[in-house]
């Protein structure tokens, strides 16, 4: 008798373990099911910004060949360019601060644009002088973790 109790006791702990293992199994199969649906989500939104994208393309191409001279000039669209990109170095900016909000200046270069920094002679995180810049550092200085976002999704007007 006590073969058949310590037997059955042996088997009801396999059992357990075999539940134990059929749950991480079911828990390891639903993570992989949500990882192909984020992907595909993923590719799916690529493949509309690109359709996007390449209709907005056809469209500028339609209107400089058939010469209506309706879209924007060579200096408006540079102009256009220029406020597009710092729109969206102040939105990267806000970002960082949201996630280092005591990050310095120099931390934000070397995490953001790492071949703008580099170490000094002295020891001291430093970045290149070309972007201690109103643009670039004054941005920085200026901006604050609460600041709203810009609305840049669909790049710069008439680009």
């Amino acid at each position: 008798r006590r073969r058949e109790s310590s037997g059955a006791r042996h088997s009801d702990m396999g059992r357990g373990h075999r539940a134990a293992a059929g749950a991480g199994a079911g828990i390891g199969a639903a993570i992989g099911v949500a990882a192909g649906v984020a992907v595909t989500g993923l590719f799916l939104w690529d493949q509309y910004r690109e359709a996007q994208l390449q209709a907005r393309r056809r469209e500028l191409l339609a209107r400089s060949v058939s010469g209506s001279g309706s879209g924007p000039s060579d200096e408006q669209l540079s102009a256009n360019v220029k406020e597009y990109m710092q729109l969206s170095l102040e939105n990267m900016m806000i970002l960082f601060k949201r996630e280092q909000p005591d990050a310095s200046f120099e931390e934000f270069i070397a995490a953001r644009f790492p071949e703008n920094s580099f170490v000094g002679p002295d020891g001291r995180l430093t970045c290149d002088d070309r972007v201690r810049c109103p643009s670039w550092e004054g941005a920085y200085h200026r901006v604050r973790p609460a600041d709203g976002l810009h609305k840049v999704e669909g790049g710069p007007p008439g680009g």
